[in-house]
């Protein structure tokens, strides 16, 4: 067993290079698939179909042949981010992480998809963004991906619905927005209380029932 995985690593390094084995090991999977396979990193936790998958690849392909390239990371789950999990749920803060390790080998924009929202750069720094202030509803990770892609590039997935709809304001999207409304909820609750505990209990009295004749 000992001497199959010292022949393994062995073909790894001559085939692909210390690097490159090093950065898939302890690295972000997106950023390795991006360099030797763009421009789509798609992982198996996205749900996407086969179909899916190569209707995004095309309609990719026809974006940079339409002078329109864009390389995409789609962050379905926390363990697609590869040792960067602390930066789930912050799709343009990754972005810029990985636009960043992509930028020795492509200059270009780069889009991070996640449940929170996107994340759009290009070589590493953050760039004006039409889908600010959106996130894909939930479920449809795949066809908002599909239509970012076609805001960015104007080059629509083959097969895709112009008309659908895959994203939402991102305040309503996730934990943060449900935390957010809890806490208000509470304060208000608390203010209340306090206000009835500072009226006298006189005065509750006198606005039941009227001052006594």
């Amino acid at each position: 067993m000992t001497v199959a995985v010292v022949v393994i690593a062995t073909a790894c390094a001559a085939v692909l290079g210390g690097p490159v084995c090093a950065a898939r090991a302890d690295g972000d999977p997106a950023s390795d698939v991006l360099v030797a396979a763009p421009p789509l990193f798609l992982s198996f936790d996205s749900g996407a179909t086969y179909a899916q998958k190569v209707a995004l690849q095309r309609q990719l392909r026809h974006a940079a042949a339409n002078g329109a390239p864009l390389r995409v990371a789609v962050i379905a789950t926390r363990s697609d981010l590869g040792s960067l999990t602390a930066l789930w749920g912050q799709p343009q803060e990754y972005a810029i992480v990985l636009g960043r390790e992509l930028s020795l080998d492509y200059h270009g924009k780069l889009l991070v998809v996640m449940p929170d929202g996107f994340g759009l750069t290009r070589d590493g720094a953050p760039i004006r963004s039409p889908l600010s202030g959106l996130a894909p509803r939930r479920g449809l990770l795949i066809t908002a991906t599909e239509q970012a892609v076609r805001r960015l590039t104007g080059v629509t997935a083959p097969g895709a619905s112009p008309a659908a709809v895959g994203a939402v304001p991102s305040r309503t999207a996730g934990a943060g927005w449900w935390v957010t409304t809890a806490a208000a909820l509470v304060a208000i609750a608390l203010a209340w209380t306090a206000s009835l505990r500072r009226r006298p209990i006189g005065g509750r009295r006198d606005l039941a029932g009227g001052s006594p004749g």
